[in-house]
C-alpha cells in the first residue's frame, strides 16, 4: 500500500511521510494528516506516492496547509 512522501522539492529532503490506508475500493476517499517541520523562506513541496503500481491508484483531491504556531487561548475561568 505504500506511503505518501512530502519533500522539499521533488529531489529534495524528505520532511514527512504518511502510511497510506489499505484500500481495495475504487473511488474511496480518505483524509491524511501529518505535521511538517518548521522552515524559513519559500519552498516547493513535492508529494510522492510510494505505493506499487497495481490495484487501485491513489490521487490527491486537495492539500491544505495549516499554521499551528498560534498560542492557544487562555483557559476559561469561573
Amino acid at each position: 500500500r505504500g506511503e505518501l512522501e512530502v519533500r522539499l522539492g521533488c529531489e529534495g529532503e524528505l520532511i514527512a511521510s504518511v502510511q497510506l490506508p489499505n484500500s481495495a475500493t475504487l473511488g474511496e476517499q480518505f483524509t491524511l494528516e501529518t505535521a511538517l517541520p518548521a522552515r524559513t523562506g519559500i519552498h516547493d513541496l513535492c508529494l510522492r506516492f510510494t505505493a506499487p503500481i497495481r490495484g487501485p491508484l491513489y490521487a490527491i483531491g486537495a492539500v491544505q496547509l495549516i499554521e499551528t504556531t498560534a498560542q492557544a487561548p487562555p483557559a476559561a475561568t469561573r
